[in-house]
């Protein structure tokens, strides 16, 4: 695995994180038994960090110069990794 993908790989595990505590943890009516479902809250938290990757892929794509790319790049990979689904470890 080259650096740039193990960076990819940690900020798609970091957003994940930061976005557990923010969604909505519940199934069905698992709310009327305060069970929270730990599939639901990563299935929502990549949701939410898929929606970052767009918005930032978005703004960089705006801007002008050849640093650019990289970056793009970068967010591009994170945003695969977030959504492919046979990933757990994300």
């Amino acid at each position: 695995m080259t650096p740039t993908e193990e960076k990819a790989q940690e900020k798609a595990k970091e957003l994940i994180l930061k976005y557990n505590r923010l969604v909505y943890p519940y199934f069905g009516s698992s709310m009327l038994t305060n069970d929270t479902d730990e599939d639901v809250i990563l299935q929502n938290s990549k949701e939410c960090a898929v929606i970052l990757c767009n918005e930032t892929i978005d703004a960089l794509n705006s801007v002008k110069g050849m640093a650019k790319i990289h970056k793009v790049k970068f967010w591009k990979r994170v945003k695969e990794i977030l959504e492919d689904g046979d990933n757990k470890e994300v």
